[in-house]
């Protein structure tokens, strides 16, 4: 499965496609300048360079091991496919475009990092042109907030207000090590809205989807009892079959067999009425599912 989204100060934008390659992020991150210097503009041009935007694109395939994984980093090799750098002010505006996959690449590292109390994303490639070595990084970090997720299959970034600080640099050197431009830039990211990838293609996005794998179409049925109510989606990203089977779920972690019980569980009765709330379904919904639970059990049971 392949799920694509945009990370930006704006938006982030998130569809699946495709098969192949497991994830593909695509960040847009924005903010402002504190200093800025380009060997190719004079001093008053750098002052005037007032804010900046970094595209990255960064493939994660299924075959993909971090070279680093320990309970606060994650570090991959050549994942990162498109970046690109975008630096404006006031009647100024310089981008800082590089090849797809980069080709020639040295190295091409992507660190994600929640090591002592600090949240770090890094990007850093060095490739090959002619006779040319390119060589540029990109780095966020923010202290005592959260800003990277290594819960997931593959890392990613939370969405909100920050104050973190960014430090980009690049640097073009010929064969014979004659630096030939360089740029270095500080300052911070003002805020990430993410739209994050929708893997089980519900319509829920993952980074507020809290069923990943959801039950999705059909109608409300356990065992041989079928409600005749739609399995409709919350906006949560559970369905009701979903949220039922998290009730069993629930009572079999609880280490009550779900046998043992002669009536439906708290939890079960909560499902229709929290859905009726969530304007999910109508009151003539919540009895259908109420009578189909109470019949499953009743069979369950061996009631008459």
């Amino acid at each position: 499965m392949k799920t694509r989204f945009k990370l930006a100060a704006t938006a982030l934008l998130g569809v699946v496609i495709g098969s192949g390659c497991s994830e593909v992020h695509e960040y847009i991150i924005e903010g402002d300048v504190l200093q800025f210097e380009a060997s190719f503009y004079d001093a008053e041009q750098n002052q005037r360079v007032e804010h900046f935007q970094i595209e990255a694109e960064l493939e994660f395939w299924d075959d993909d091991e971090p070279y680093i994984d320990t309970f606060d980093t994650q570090a991959y090799e050549a994942v990162l496919a498109r970046f690109e750098g975008t630096f404006s002010g006031e009647a100024l505006s310089f981008i800082s475009a590089y090849p797809r996959d980069f080709p020639g690449a040295n190295y091409n590292r992507s660190v994600f990092s929640k090591a002592n109390g600090t949240d770090e994303v890094t990007f850093q490639v060095e490739y090959q042109v002619n006779d040319r070595t390119v060589t540029f990084g990109y780095t966020m970090t923010q202290a005592m907030a959260p800003l990277v997720n290594l819960t997931r299959a593959y890392p990613q970034l939370f969405a909100g207000e920050y104050r973190a600080n960014a430090r980009y640099f690049s640097s073009v050197v010929d064969s014979q090590q004659q630096v030939l431009s360089e740029v270095s830039m500080q300052g911070f990211v003002n805020r990430i809205s993410a739209l994050l990838g929708d893997a089980d293609g519900d319509g829920v996005d993952d980074g507020i989807d809290a069923c990943l794998d959801s039950q999705q179409g059909g109608e409300v049925a356990l065992g041989a009892f079928n409600s005749g109510v739609d399995n409709v989606m919350g906006s949560d990203g559970c369905s009701l079959m979903d949220r039922y089977m998290a009730c069993q779920a629930d009572e079999y972690d609880a280490g009550a067999p779900w046998l043992s019980y002669s009536g439906p569980s708290y939890c079960e009765q909560r499902v229709a009425y929290d859905a009726y709330r969530e304007g999910m379904i109508d009151y003539t919904e919540v009895r259908l599912l109420r009578t189909m639970v109470t019949q499953y059990h009743r069979s369950q049971n061996n009631f008459t």
